[in-house]
């Protein structure tokens, strides 16, 4: 087995998205299993690892009622995955569910296959890992998933990770004037802007477009709360703040300040936000209901 056939094996296991819905169990499950490997656990009890994979579909999924045991035992249909008591499992007429999983101490993990291959290329970790989170994130959160997974990143991968399109960045940046559309923060060095990025509406992930009408100019902090669903834009153009936003530095300034708040306009109308790619946002990426 190559490395291209792992990479394959990869890139088609099944409902990592379901049309241009966001489906990020398995992708989660496959990152912090490849974390786990990394450390040289090659198998992962399901009641050990249940608190901090729910933990990890809450920051970076779309329900507030995770169900880690869904990918757990269904990523066995993909062909790089078991678990070590099949033969209880083959029984079942359905999927079985968190009780069954706890009660008999199911354990899972990659197949022999892929853990002989990674024993003798170790360094395909970070590929497996850059891939998955390239087809199933936005770049905004890619860091921060490999950090809450445990996964070590080499120079290479985190390199690669930082080549951003700079034609969409640019596009976007002229749109809003090089100011962020939420704070209008436009500071700069010189000439050169300082922490203000392109954010996509409609991740690139989910077939969302490179065009400025699927993307906000904003600072980097607001891009990163954007993309983690701390609040939505909707179709009227007002920031909406997740009800599930709490702290104390920051909250008011940062996000209540602006909620229900008009966003700036790009400087053509032509550029205006796609009703579609909002409402995709609201949809797949905001967690929970907004504020009153």
């Amino acid at each position: 087995m190559t490395e291209s056939d792992i990479i394959e094996n990869f890139s088609n296991v099944r409902a990592w998205k379901n049309g241009d819905r966001r489906a990020p169990h398995k992708p989660l499950l496959i990152l912090y299993a490849l974390a786990q490997l990394q450390k040289g656990n090659k198998s992962i009890s399901f009641s050990d690892s249940e608190e901090e994979l729910k933990e990890l579909l809450v920051s970076y999924g779309t329900s507030s009622k995770p169900r880690p045991e869904y990918p757990f035992v269904r990523l066995q249909n993909d062909g790089i995955w078991s678990v070590d008591k099949p033969e209880l499992l083959t029984n079942k007429s359905s999927d079985p569910g968190r009780p069954f999983l706890i009660e008999n101490n199911i354990s899972g993990g990659f197949n022999t296959a892929l853990l002989e291959f990674f024993d003798k290329h170790p360094e395909s970790i970070f590929k497996i890992a850059n891939q998955v989170l390239e087809e199933s994130f936005p770049d905004s959160l890619q860091e921060e998933i490999l950090n809450t997974v445990g996964l070590e990143e080499n120079n290479q991968t985190a390199t690669r990770r930082k080549k951003r399109d700079l034609a969409f960045r640019d596009k976007v940046l002229i749109a809003y004037e090089y100011q962020c559309a939420v704070c209008g923060f436009n500071v700069r060095l010189g000439h050169q802007p300082l922490a203000l990025e392109a954010a996509h509406i409609k991740w690139h992930q989910a077939g969302g477009p490179d065009v400025q009408q699927n993307g906000f100019a904003m600072c980097s902090l607001h891009h990163k709360l954007f993309d983690l669903g701390a609040f939505t834009i909707n179709r009227d153009h007002q920031l909406i703040v997740s009800d599930r936003v709490n702290g104390t530095v920051g909250k008011d300034e940062w996000l209540l300040a602006f909620h229900t708040k008009e966003i700036r306009k790009p400087h053509s109308h032509s550029y205006q936000p796609n009703d579609s790619f909002l409402q995709w946002h609201e949809e797949e990426v905001f967690k929970g209901y907004g504020r009153d």
